[in-house]
C-alpha cells in the first residue's frame, strides 16, 4: 500500500542521514534506534513480501539526498548491509534454528521474501527421515572444491561410469531446478536436488576426485563446482551440522 511505501521510505531516510552522520550504533548503546527502525523496514519488507533487493533501496534512501553523500554512496550502503545482517539474523533467529537461518543468509539476503521461502524449504527438508545424509552428500560436493580454483568443465573428459551418471541426473534435473529457484518454489528446488544423492554418494564412493592426470582433477572439480553451486543458491549447507 502507499501508506507501507511512505513509511519505509521514511526510515529508510532516517536510517541514511544518521549513517551519514556517523552515528552507528555500537555495543548496547542506540539513542537514535535505528536497531528498531532496522527491524520495522524488515517486518515490513516481509509482511508485504516486497521484492525490492536491500541494497537498491538503501541506494534509492542515499539518492534521495541528492548530491550530498553521492560520493559516499558504496560506502553507506555497505554499512547499511553489515547492520541489517545483523538485526536479520537476530530476528529470524527468534523463531527459528539459528544455522538454518546462518546457511541461508550465507547464501544471500538481498531480497528478503526470498530469503524466508529458503527458510522455509530448509526447515521442510529438515523433518524428512533422511535429512542427515542429503546434507552430508550436498556437504561434500561443496567442500571438496573450497580450496581450489576451478576451470571450466569438459563433459568429453568424464571417464568413470558414476562421473558419468551423476553428471546426466544433474542435467536431467539443472532446468526444473532452475526453474522452480526463479519462481521461489524452493520446496520444489530442494525436492528435485534431493534426487541427486544416490548419485552423488556413489560418486565419491568409486571416483578419486583427485586424479593424478591434473586434466581429469581439474575436470572432476570443475563438475563438482557446477553441481555446487546450484545448492548455494538455495543455502550453504557446509554450515549445516548432522550429528
Amino acid at each position: 500500500s502507499a501508506g507501507t511505501l511512505v513509511a519505509l521510505a521514511d526510515r529508510l531516510d532516517s536510517l541514511v542521514g544518521t549513517f551519514a552522520m556517523g552515528h552507528i550504533p555500537t555495543g548496547t548503546k542506540d539513542p537514535y534506534a535505528l536497531r528498531r527502525a532496522a527491524l520495522g523496514i524488515i517486518r515490513m519488507l516481509i509482511a508485504n513480501k516486497i521484492t525490492d533487493p536491500l541494497t537498491s533501496l538503501f541506494g534509492l534512501a542515499v539518492d534521495g539526498f541528492g548530491e550530498q553523500f553521492a560520493d559516499r554512496k558504496d560506502e553507506l550502503v555497505e554499512q547499511l548491509e553489515d547492520f541489517f545482517s545483523v538485526r536479520l539474523k537476530t530476528y529470524l533467529g527468534e523463531n527459528r534454528d539459528p544455522e538454518l537461518v546462518e546457511a541461508v543468509m550465507t547464501a544471500g539476503f538481498d531480497i528478503l521474501p526470498d530469503l524466508v521461502g529458503r527458510l522455509e524449504a530448509l526447515e521442510a527438508l529438515r523433518k524428512r527421515a533422511d535429512y542427515e545424509t542429503l546434507i552430508v552428500a550436498f556437504r561434500r560436493v561443496i567442500n571438496i572444491t573450497k580450496d581450489h580454483e576451478v576451470g571450466k568443465f569438459d563433459v568429453s573428459l568424464l571417464t568413470q561410469q558414476e562421473e558419468k551418471n551423476l553428471f546426466e541426473k544433474f542435467r536431467a534435473t539443472e532446468q526444473d531446478v532452475v526453474r522452480s529457484i526463479d519462481e521461489q518454489n524452493y520446496v520444489s528446488a530442494l525436492e528435485l536436488l534431493t534426487e541427486l544423492r544416490p548419485s552423488i554418494d556413489s560418486y565419491f564412493d568409486k571416483v578419486m576426485v583427485m586424479d593424478k592426470d591434473p586434466n581429469i582433477k581439474a575436470n572432476r572439480l570443475a563438475m563438482l563446482r557446477l553441481i555446487g553451486e546450484t545448492f548455494l543458491k538455495i543455502a550453504d549447507f557446509t554450515r549445516l551440522s548432522t550429528q
